[in-house]
């Protein structure tokens, strides 16, 4: 496989025989019905938490894979562990369809550890490609401190930091399940108040914008990929789509705090582009 990529055939076609089992893989796993994909892992492992800690290792493995042993299979390995990061928010929403239960600090773990995953992914992966000149480091160095900080102030921090008012002889998840119900009640309440959006400090539209922003990271690692194997003929590609994950990283950041309605209507728009379809 790795042999054609490095024949003599035109990039074009180079470029279809690495993208095209990728592309075919997507849709074969995005086309799980939501029926099967609310129980898929039995009882014990039904949790799309289990589909989000899986998605680390593999996509982890598909880099190492690409770099220095397989270009094509580490490709189809990365892409792998890419989807899993959208099915598990489909899991998540089929389960809720179906009426699937799951514990509230379950609900809590995938909150918080859905966006973590994807800095775990995606940041080691960025860094290493501006280490070895596909990406300008200073897009890089904006992109991971801004992920980073954003990541310091919300969950789970949040919650582990108002843990300290509790008893101390108290147990610990008594204490974190408390925490977490009063996160649930004031929830109910920005849903019952009328002025909603302004309430949330666009809290919704901020998780709406992280899951574009991941994607279109997730398009510059590929365009990376691309310019590695030397696929791509215009080498700032990778920094125009990281340069563009930046600015919506820092709108990200800004709409936890901003609440212009046009702004925030648009974002909740996008979100939408994430909601689970059945293809077949």
């Amino acid at each position: 496989m790795d042999g054609i990529l490095q024949s003599s055939l035109p990039w074009q076609l180079k470029v279809v025989f690495l993208l095209l089992p990728a592309l075919m893989l997507s849709v074969a796993l995005l086309s799980i019905s939501k029926k099967r994909l609310a129980n898929l892992g039995g009882e014990r492992y039904r949790s799309p938490n289990w589909v989000t800690l899986l998605s680390i290792p593999i996509f982890l493995i598909g880099l190492v894979l690409f770099l220095p042993m397989s270009p094509f299979f580490g490709f189809q390995v990365n892409v792998l562990g890419n989807i899993m990061d959208v099915l598990d928010g489909k899991k998540s929403v089929a389960m809720d369809e179906f009426g699937i239960p799951r514990s509230k600090l379950d609900r809590w773990i995938g909150q918080w550890f859905d966006p973590l995953a994807d800095k775990i992914r995606i940041l080691p992966a960025l860094a290493l490609f501006a280490w070895l000149g596909l990406v300008n480091p200073w897009i890089a160095a904006i992109i991971i401190v801004t992920d980073a900080a954003g990541t310091i102030f919300r969950e789970p921090f949040t919650t582990l930091l108002a843990l300290r008012r509790y008893a101390p002889g108290m147990p610990f998840r008594a204490r974190l399940e408390a925490e977490i119900d009063k996160g649930l009640e004031r929830q109910a309440k920005a849903a019952q108040d009328a002025e909603k959006v302004k309430s949330q400090k666009g809290a919704s539209s901020a998780t709406a914008v992280g899951k574009v922003k991941a994607l279109v990271q997730c398009f510059g690692l590929i365009a990376c990929g691309l310019c590695w194997l030397q696929l791509v003929r215009e080498p700032r590609l990778p920094d125009w789509l990281f340069a563009a994950a930046a600015v919506f990283g820092l709108l990200s950041v800004a709409s936890r705090s901003v609440s212009h309605p046009k702004v925030l209507a648009f974002l909740a728009h996008a979100g939408k582009l994430f909601r689970h379809r059945d293809v077949f």
